[in-house]
């Protein structure tokens, strides 16, 4: 935090302007869809004018789109905490932070893969400024150092680091692996919402270990709930 007070009170304060915007959208998404949303709502909330909003956003789905950024940044925290000693752990570090935020904010979650599967392409990452790193991520030290990039880039970086480890054989094919991933990432929470709300993280488990078991890996670290 001692690096965020001494950043110009513009930057905070436009850090914690964009990030209230998005948390009074996770707020309303409790009980409605994305599109029910309106902008007035969240600027009246956050007490900023539509114009301010149009500024940090220039179109209202770029809120869902700044939502995958800075989760991208916090997934490649976590995975980055085990991966000097294996890649696959980084790998179950990814699932089990996805696990963690579809209990957090369900509907927000839905609404974002709903949002990626329309997309035609990704964009080019944003950048996130250190008062916005800071200020969502107060607890999670270097997280201003986190490089800003996509889901699939972090699952590539993290299979890379498997194969160097040892963990994964050298004929083992990483874009298909890559799409593997993706599939359960995305897909597991839709099915689980629809057949065992709640059970996420043993969904995952045990879809990992399917796949482990098909690449040769006998393992999975992801813990179940208690």
């Amino acid at each position: 935090m001692t690096i965020l007070r001494e950043l110009p009170l513009r930057d905070r304060k436009y850090a914690r302007n964009k990030l209230n915007l998005l948390l009074a959208a996770f707020e309303q998404l409790k009980d409605r869809r994305f599109e029910e949303i309106s902008v007035k709502a969240l600027c009246e909330e956050v007490q900023v004018s539509e114009a301010t909003f149009f500024n940090y956003f220039p179109k209202k789905n770029d809120l869902l789109l700044y939502f995958a950024q800075l989760w991208s940044i916090e997934v490649g925290w976590h995975a980055r905490r085990v991966a000097a000693e294996s890649g696959l752990a980084a790998l179950e570090a990814i699932f089990e932070h996805m696990a963690g935020k579809a209990e957090e904010h369900p509907r927000a979650v839905s609404e974002l893969i709903v949002f990626k599967a329309r997309l035609q392409s990704y964009p080019e990452p944003r950048e996130v400024t250190l008062a916005e790193r800071l200020t969502a991520f107060p607890d999670l030290p270097g997280v201003e150092n986190m490089p800003s990039h996509w889901l699939d880039s972090i699952l590539m970086e993290n299979l890379q680091r498997a194969k160097e480890l040892g963990e994964l054989a050298e004929s083992v094919d990483l874009d298909m692996v890559v799409i593997s991933l993706l599939s359960l990432y995305f897909g597991v929470p839709l099915v689980t919402a629809l057949i065992a709300p709640g059970d996420i993280h043993a969904m995952y488990r045990q879809q990992l270990d399917l796949l482990w078991a098909a690449l040769g890996v006998a393992r999975s670290g992801i813990a179940g709930k208690e």
